[in-house]
């Protein structure tokens, strides 16, 4: 929780891109303690405040929320929007369609959290170095592009 409360206030004063950078680092000090005598613990308090960040810092994509941390949200959401869009051509009904972009982002999501999870046990099963650092070069991009994108007045 108290990870939770700095994570939002972070955000609340910083600009986004500082928040990836700050994501950056925690991956990197959570990459240096991996195999530390202590691990469990140091992990234990690094990635909790990770994925807060993560989650205050993505809250929303193209003015739609959007959850980083939580798949089910994002699967839910992406379902209902399906089915509404089927149901919207059903005769007699008077279901609005919705627009792609209602089930397209949290079903890209869903894609990405499963991509990630095949690439982490693909990782783990060949006992990959800097299972840490994977996620740096995605931050890179990010950072570089809501950077553009705060510089341009384009950021939602």
């Amino acid at each position: 929780m108290l990870t939770a409360i700095l994570a939002a206030c972070l955000r609340l004063i910083v600009p986004p891109v500082c928040n990836f950078i700050v994501m950056a680092f925690l991956l990197c000090l959570a990459e240096g303690l991996h195999g530390a005598p202590q691990q469990v613990r140091y992990e234990c308090l690094i990635l909790p405040a990770l994925m807060a960040i993560q989650g205050q810092t993505l809250a929303r994509f193209s003015g739609n929320a959007i959850q980083t941390v939580v798949i089910t949200s994002n699967l839910l959401k992406c379902a209902a929007a399906i089915a509404a869009w089927l149901l919207s051509f059903w005769p007699g009904r008077k279901i609005p369609r919705p627009s792609l972009a209602t089930f397209f982002l949290p079903g890209l999501s869903w894609v990405a959290f499963l991509a990630g999870a095949a690439v982490a046990s693909l990782a783990l099963g060949l006992h990959a170095q800097f299972p840490f650092l994977w996620p740096l070069p995605l931050i890179v991009l990010l950072c570089i592009d809501i950077g553009r994108a705060e510089r341009t007045g384009q950021l939602d």
